[in-house]
């Protein structure tokens, strides 16, 4: 990576045979780069920032993980920080084989903004779940969550011939099902 004088920065990250105790990749990528201003002012520092990457080949040693993460993972993410203040995500986006989300918002002692969430299928998360789960679902929500578990959202989501390996519920929610409303959790 390198920084110019005027203060813009470049990074190319590449890993080979990427072997956590969760997930193996034999490679992966990360691309940044943005601007970085006033490093000599503690009080002024900022930061613009473009971020991309991807892993192919994902694989995992536990099913569940490698059936819900899939074979493909790309991530995408740009924004904005300024001394003091959290961290501005002007968009972010991980897609991979099952599942889409995003995110814009701020990133700092909370996290607060708009979520999507967005599977085709829900059955490659089925054995992480530990049941049977079929259908589609496309879920926004938007507002606060904290580290401690505590969360404040307001929810609109659809699915379709969601299915959670509960005959009665399933029963319920077959065909097309729309969910709205706010969840909080405080302590």
């Amino acid at each position: 990576g390198t920084v110019s004088a005027a203060g813009r920065f470049d990074a190319d990250i590449a890993v080979r045979d990427l072997d956590t105790t969760t997930i193996q990749a034999p490679t992966a990528t990360i691309t940044a780069n943005g601007t970085v201003s006033a490093l000599a002012d503690p009080a002024a520092r900022a930061v613009t920032f473009r971020v991309e990457g991807g892993a192919d080949g994902l694989s995992s040693d536990n099913a569940a993980i490698a059936d819900a993460l899939g074979r493909t993972l790309n991530l995408a993410a740009t924004g904005s920080w300024m001394a003091g203040r959290p961290v501005t995500v002007d968009g972010a986006r991980i897609n991979a084989d099952a599942i889409a989300a995003t995110f814009a918002g701020t990133v700092g002692e909370s996290v607060l903004g708009t979520y999507s969430l967005k599977a085709d299928a829900l059955d490659p998360f089925s054995a992480l779940a530990g049941r049977d789960l079929s259908g589609a679902i496309d879920l926004n929500a938007r507002g606060m969550v904290a580290p401690q578990g505590l969360f404040d959202l307001t929810v609109d989501a659809t699915a379709s011939a969601l299915g959670l390996g509960n005959d009665r519920l399933d029963g319920l929610l077959g065909g097309n099902t729309r969910i709205t409303g706010t969840a909080v959790r405080q302590v």
